[in-house]
C-alpha cells in the first residue's frame, strides 16, 4: 500500500503495510477497525478503532492519533470479569533505513526514533505494540475493590465476612500480644 487512498472508515487495517520509501506521499489518513484476530498476544480484546495520521516531516514519519477498544479483563484483586476501556495516544517516530545506533554492535538510544529497514511500516504492529505497551500492570475492575478474602476466598465486595476479626486475635503474632499484655 503506497498511501495513494487513505483507509476509509470502518476498513480492517490489520493487512496494511505503508511503504514509506515507494510512496512520494507526506500524509496519510487510516481510520477503520483491527479485529480481535489480528491482535493475538492480547487476550480478550474485542476489535480496535484506529485513528492514526502518518505524516512525513523533516525527514521522519511522525504517527499521530487514538486506539480505542474494549478489552475483557479479570480482576487482580477479586478475580470477577469486567471490561476496561482501551484509551491510547499514539505518538511514534519513524526514519526509513539502518538504525545508526547499532553501527558498533552495541546499542545507543538517543531519541525514541524507530528505525524501519525495508522501509515498511506494519500498521497492525504498530497498534500491538501500543495496546500492550498500554495494558496495566495489575488489573482492577474498580481502584476500590476489596479484593477476596484470604482465609474463607469470600468476595468482599458482594459480601462480608468476620475472618478479619477472628484473624486478629488468633495470627501468627497473638501469643506475643498475650507476652506483651502480662508485663
Amino acid at each position: 500500500f503506497d498511501g495513494q487512498d487513505a483507509a476509509a472508515p470502518g476498513h480492517d487495517l490489520a493487512a496494511l503495510i505503508l511503504d514509506l520509501t515507494a510512496s512520494r506521499r507526506k500524509v496519510w489518513e487510516l481510520q477503520g477497525v483491527m479485529a480481535a484476530a489480528a491482535l493475538p498476544e492480547v487476550t480478550g480484546i474485542g476489535p480496535v478503532e484506529v485513528d492514526l495520521v502518518v505524516r512525513y516531516q523533516e525527514g521522519r514519519y511522525l504517527v499521530r492519533g487514538q486506539l480505542s477498544g474494549a478489552i475483557q479483563m479479570t480482576c487482580s484483586r477479586c478475580l470477577e470479569e469486567f471490561s476496561w476501556p482501551l484509551r491510547v495516544t499514539v505518538e511514534r517516530s519513524y526514519k526509513s533505513g539502518p538504525d545508526p545506533n547499532r553501527s558498533s554492535g552495541e546499542l545507543h538510544i538517543s531519541d525514541d526514533t524507530v528505525y524501519l529497514e525495508d522501509g515498511r511500516l506494519s500498521v497492525r504492529r504498530l497498534v500491538s505494540e501500543d495496546v500492550v505497551l498500554n495494558l496495566p500492570i495489575m488489573a482492577l475492575c474498580d481502584p476500590g475493590c476489596a479484593g477476596l478474602c484470604q482465609q474463607c476466598g469470600a468476595n468482599r465486595n458482594l459480601e462480608g465476612c468476620d475472618c478479619a476479626s477472628q484473624s486478629a486475635n488468633e495470627g501468627s503474632f497473638a501469643a506475643l500480644g498475650k507476652l506483651v499484655h502480662k508485663t
